[in-house]
């Protein structure tokens, strides 16, 4: 069933790229695009997949993996309702070169290469401000990499969670039991084992930063948990 073009707006006007643009071009960008579901477990596309378009995040959680040539495939961040991602083969003009799948049931709008061409080349604000995703997700990679590098593994865990929720940026879950993220998802991304982020996230919990359920996590107080990995 297709999104409204309105609700694609509003969703779209909070969040990630496309709400740092002016309202002509993200309504070009929806109108350009058609809406595409995924159930968890769904892959959207693959490392190595043909070059496409970009995909907006309506509804749902996408995760992120990455291939190196000496590691992986390694789960490195999962990405909210208003983020976009795939820019990769637009900017570049290569295939794709990471693994996107749904980790819960998904809504993406997906605005196809061509269309993209055709907009860039019509008007060069829109071309700039289409490359601005990349520097978007370059700023998000090198803000990973500092989190890895806080030393206690407590405030790195929470600093993971802080980023992979959006909770900062007012993003709230769907499911009022929280966050459809395991423990197992947590560690990986966390570079810590599962019983460490077991123990860690009892910490949190008995705090009162975050709730948990089976598979999901709920952060209650973003801010106070962020002001305790500034506590490190």
């Amino acid at each position: 069933m297709a999104v409204p073009a309105d609700l694609m707006d509003a969703t779209f006007s909070k969040r990630g790229w496309l709400s740092l643009q002016p309202p002509e071009l993200r309504h070009t960008i929806i109108k350009n695009g058609r809406s595409l579901t995924f159930s968890a477990g769904d892959p959207v596309f693959f490392t190595g997949d043909e070059a496409g378009g970009i995909y907006g995040i309506v509804s749902g959680a996408i995760g992120c993996e990455m291939t190196t040539q000496i590691s992986g495939p390694t789960l490195v961040h999962i990405m909210q309702t208003g983020w976009w991602f795939g820019e990769g083969p637009m900017v570049f003009g290569r295939r794709r070169t990471m693994t996107f799948m749904a980790l819960e049931d998904a809504t993406l709008l997906l605005v196809p290469l061509q269309a993209l061409r055709a907009i860039a080349s019509g008007d060069a604000h829109a071309a700039s401000a289409l490359g601005q995703i990349a520097e978007i997700s370059a700023v998000l990679a090198i803000e990973a990499g500092c989190e890895l590098l806080i030393r206690e593994a407590r405030q790195r865990i929470s600093a993971v969670l802080l980023r992979v929720t959006a909770a900062l940026e007012g993003v709230r879950p769907a499911d009022p039991r929280g966050f459809r993220i395991t423990q197992s998802q947590l560690a990986e991304m966390s570079n810590v084992s599962r019983h460490h982020t077991n123990f860690a996230l009892i910490e949190l919990q008995a705090a009162g930063y975050v709730g948990l359920d089976y598979g999901r996590v709920n952060v209650l107080e973003p801010q106070r948990l962020a002001e305790f990995v500034r506590s490190a």
